[in-house]
């Protein structure tokens, strides 16, 4: 009893928390901006154009794909396309961006 008591604390001092998954990050190249990179959360994305602060993107009802938005911003694709809005802009047709190797 009181080895199998020794045991269990033991083996409770090895247990290990699981470490946060790392976020879901892609890199699109697209035919009127420059390259950027977004962040896909759990329930929002966070677009990185490379001219500030990343912009928080809340996820968004889609009937297939995805759909992220801000007040001023939208992402939504499917596949390997990605439709890009800034404002009132036309949206910006983007492709994932692979590096050469």
């Amino acid at each position: 009893m009181r080895a199998a008591l020794l045991l269990t604390v033991m083996l409770a001092g090895c247990t290990t928390t699981a470490a946060p998954r790392p976020a879901n990050l892609a890199s699109y190249r697209c035919d009127r901006v420059p390259m950027f990179k977004v962040s896909f959360e759990a329930d929002h994305a966070m677009l990185d154009t490379g001219s500030g602060t990343p912009i928080r993107l809340e996820q968004q009802p889609a009937a297939s794909g995805f759909h992220y938005a801000s007040p001023t911003h939208s992402i939504r694709g499917k596949d390997e396309q990605l439709l890009y809005t800034v404002g009132r802009m036309s949206p910006i047709t983007c492709v994932p961006f692979r590096a050469r190797r």
